[in-house]
């Protein structure tokens, strides 16, 4: 990235599924590496989830955490990082 002007590219899904999870993710990663964007791209979902899409190899650029994210038993980030 180039630190001025960068771009997100993201998703809201209706599912927070791990399988959607990857799914969207490896089709923003083929978008964006089909056309050379200089981007990163993000799906928000729990980052349970995100980090569970991880494991399995999934392209992840940026972990997002929503402020209602707090309030519905996702796992704290100081948690998810630790």
């Amino acid at each position: 990235m180039y630190g001025a002007g960068d771009a997100v590219i993201g998703i809201n899904p209706a599912a927070d599924s791990v399988p959607a999870l990857v799914s969207l993710l490896q089709l923003l990663d083929g978008i964006v590496q089909q056309h050379a964007i200089p981007t990163q791209t993000c799906v928000l979902t729990p980052v349970t989830n995100t980090l569970q899409a991880l494991e399995l190899g999934a392209p992840v650029d940026l972990v997002f955490r929503g402020a209602l994210r707090a309030l519905d038993g996702d796992v704290p980030l100081a948690r998810a990082h630790a």
